[in-house]
């Protein structure tokens, strides 16, 4: 399986793992990804609509630091995070379009890529459509099937492998993805978990 895309766009919902999974995913198997758009609801007490910019921080934080460290899945290019995009409503279609519109300016002559799994239902499908009508045959997208954790492509034709045991994070990471922090205990202790009980759990 082929992989050109050069920008990845990723939903950000209360569960960041997937975006974490399929980041590390493409990372290692597309040489030619250059930026990765993290776009998260904004905090909106009118609709009852909390703010996921926080788990959308804590994943660039991570993924920057893998990049910098000697054990770096892929050396070959250096991965740009442009500003958060925010949505104010993730119900609103014309207010999802407008801020994905900086995605289309910035990005209009190369080939993006959606992972859509953490956005709403609405969220997801707004933001598919209208990318895909401004990328053309320029755009693809995919999510994280939790049934045989394999990433499913748009058309049917690009699946991978089950990555359950290809991708893994470590105990303190995870805690940090999800805004948790470790208590100071006695005995030091490392995890190296299992993706695939660890989805699972979190469902």
């Amino acid at each position: 399986m082929k992989l050109d895309f050069t920008d990845l766009a990723l939903l950000i919902g209360t569960n960041p793992l997937p975006n974490y999974i399929a980041s590390k995913y493409f990372i290692e198997e597309n040489k030619y990804l250059k930026k990765i758009w993290l776009i998260c609801s904004e905090e909106n007490l009118n609709i009852n609509q909390n703010s996921t910019g926080k788990y959308a921080a804590n994943l660039k934080e991570l993924l920057l630091k893998e990049e910098a460290s000697s054990d770096c899945i892929n050396g070959t290019q250096k991965i740009e995070f442009p500003e958060i995009i925010y949505i104010e409503d993730i119900g609103s279609k014309k207010i999802i379009e407008k801020q994905l519109e900086k995605i289309v300016k910035d990005s209009k002559n190369r080939k993006l890529h959606l992972f859509f799994t953490g956005g709403s239902k609405a969220m997801s499908a707004y933001s598919y459509f209208y990318l895909k009508e401004k990328f053309t045959n320029k755009f693809s997208a995919s999510y994280l099937s939790a049934r045989d954790f394999k990433i499913m492509f748009d058309d049917e034709e690009n699946i991978t492998e089950n990555i359950a045991n290809k991708i893994k994070i470590n105990f303190n990471d995870l805690i940090k993805l999800h805004g948790f922090e470790k208590r100071e205990i006695k005995k030091k202790m490392i995890f190296l978990l299992n993706l695939k009980n660890l989805l699972k759990k979190l469902g």
